[in-house]
């Protein structure tokens, strides 16, 4: 499959980081003007209030009823091309997923020193930018300075590297938090379901495509799936990571969320990989 067939990344890619925003429900926008994290434009550069339209509310997406308010902040397709949850048409399924349950503002992003001023309650991040082990433009130290700052402060991130063909994304990501990534399983892959917990409530085992793996912090973190080359998923809770941070989950594999793969990875895995995706923002999130 093309998501993750082995390539050497491309390490000369340089990619202009120019910060973006798009609401919630508009997929592939382009994007506008020189926004900020902040939300003070739409996709396309218009200004343009949480929400946009005669039922917005400050602070949430256009009022959907019952369901909880999220900002949710993700990189833009600047950033990541093929693979941004807030923009990507890779990324429909999973995007849709979560706005099934959630009322969501999402804050697109080229550059993580925004989160400094961000009002997002916590981000969705992935290593992948294209197809063929394309891997995002790596975290400047800065970035990695502002991400853990972020988290310390009591807001959540969920991160998703992928196999080693995405090797300078993945690390980059994971040693914010005292991780690295190795490894790489091809095709279809199982994961097991190693400690009941909340983000693996109905699972024992779910599909991937293609992962790695994610080692490091083992006194702080908790695994919560493994596969034949090891940790698959892990969370540190609440307080781990210092006193008062918020919760983070790290997954060695994204592909499972890409409609190309497909979402899932098989028919019967789709149900799991919803089931799953949501179980992680739900319970990072708190909501």
């Amino acid at each position: 499959m093309g998501a993750d067939s082995k390539v050497t990344p491309d390490a000369s890619v340089s990619i202009d980081l120019l910060p973006a925003v798009i609401d919630a429900g508009v997929a592939d926008a382009p994007i506008g003007g020189a926004a900020g994290f902040d939300g003070s434009t739409d996709g396309g550069g218009n200004a343009a209030a949480d929400g946009a339209g005669s039922d917005a509310t400050v602070g949430m997406a256009v009022d959907t009823g019952a369901k909880a308010a999220l900002v949710l902040g993700t990189f833009t397709h600047v950033r990541s091309p093929d693979w941004s949850f807030s923009e990507s048409a890779e990324l429909a399924t999973a995007r849709a997923t979560l706005e099934s349950a959630f009322s969501i503002t999402w804050r697109a992003t080229d550059d993580l020193t925004a989160l400094a001023t961000s009002d997002a309650q916590g981000v969705i991040l992935g290593s992948g930018a294209h197809d063929n082990n394309v891997s995002i433009s790596v975290l400047s130290s800065a970035e990695q300075t502002a991400l853990a700052s972020y988290v310390n402060a009591g807001h959540f991130a969920i991160i998703l590297t992928d196999n080693d063909g995405f090797h300078d994304g993945n690390e980059s990501l994971a040693m914010t938090f005292g991780l690295t990534t190795s490894g790489t399983l091809g095709d279809l892959q199982t994961a097991t379901v190693t400690q009941a917990h909340a983000i693996t409530a109905g699972l024992t085992t779910f599909s991937l495509w293609w992962p790695g793996s994610v080692s490091g912090e083992s006194t702080k973190s908790t695994v919560l799936a493994t596969t034949s080359l090891g940790t698959l998923l892990m969370v540190f809770e609440k307080g781990a990571l210092a006193p008062g941070s918020g919760v983070v989950i790290e997954m060695a594999d994204q592909a499972q969320f890409l409609d190309s793969v497909p979402f899932g990875v098989t028919p019967e895995g789709g149900a799991l990989a919803k089931k799953l995706l949501l179980n992680m923002v739900h319970y990072a999130s708190g909501l």
